[in-house]
């Protein structure tokens, strides 16, 4: 197992100008994806990914559920003030919810392409 040591001694708030060499090569084998550290830490890390994505998916189906509601909501013919209003509060929690459902979309994403 090789090992990282400092040549000199690092003080504190100073950092090297060039990073020791073989944190360079296991940054270019992360990046290129040919190093996998064996850390238990990132089996348990994907457990919870694996987790989160079918939560991850029914939040999605719930949040394009109640859009479907609030959007037959606003096609009602309602008049007066609070009608009104409440269209108008319709149309806010309609543009909160697809702000919510691109943000899963981009966690799960994220999610799923870091398991890989």
């Amino acid at each position: 197992m090789n090992q990282i040591t400092h040549r000199q001694p690092i003080e504190f708030g100073a950092f090297p100008a060039q990073p020791h060499g073989a944190l360079q090569a296991i940054s270019q084998a992360s990046s290129d994806g040919t190093y996998a550290p064996p850390c238990p830490c990132l089996a348990l890390a994907r457990h919870h990914i694996h987790q989160l994505l079918p939560i991850i998916a029914t939040a999605q189906t719930r949040i394009a559920e109640s859009q479907s509601a609030l959007q037959g909501l606003q096609g009602l013919t309602w008049e007066g003030k609070a009608a009104s209003q409440a269209r108008q509060h319709a149309q806010r929690i309609i543009i909160h919810g697809q702000r919510c459902s691109r943000m899963l979309s981009e966690i799960q994403f994220r999610l799923s392409a870091w398991i890989r």
